[in-house]
């Protein structure tokens, strides 16, 4: 699978596999909250 690399919209950190949350780009570690 491809992935989406950015910044997380949480942490503001750099993350390789954003994930998208509530329309928000999040790291999977932000996702789980």
């Amino acid at each position: 699978g491809s992935s989406t690399q950015g910044v997380c919209e949480n942490c503001g950190g750099l993350v390789p596999d954003l994930v998208t949350a509530n329309g928000q780009a999040v790291c999977p570690n932000c996702r789980e909250v």
